[in-house]
């Protein structure tokens, strides 16, 4: 008999694998990284460029990035993943709308 494959959202999936904090983090990380180069046509900020753009400090978004890594532990940066899900979507990188996009895949909201 074959096994059922439980489908979830992928930040319900790392809260429980990670807990509450990581996760949060870690997908914060990975929606601005992809704003970043959805802005900037392309180019991969690092987590000192993204800090600097943003209201958060140095430590933290370097906090994200650990916490991103965590999550991921087999992707460098945020790129694959993030293509993955525009993809899904059917939105090209150069779309202003990439946070909505990932926002969606993340936070799916629960059934009535």
């Amino acid at each position: 008999m074959a096994r059922k494959v439980r489908r979830e959202a992928i930040g319900v999936r790392l809260v429980r694998l990670h807990g509450w904090g990581t996760a949060t983090r870690g997908l914060s990380f990975l929606c601005m990284w992809t704003m970043w180069v959805a802005a900037h046509d392309g180019e991969a900020p690092s987590a000192e460029v993204l800090a600097s753009g943003s209201d958060r400090s140095r430590a933290t978004m370097f906090r994200s990035q650990q916490a991103f890594r965590k999550c991921f532990p087999n992707e460098v940066n945020p790129d694959r993943i993030a293509r993955v899900l525009l993809k899904r979507r059917g939105i090209d990188f150069s779309t202003a709308a990439t946070v909505f996009v990932l926002s969606a895949d993340v936070f799916e909201p629960a059934a009535a």
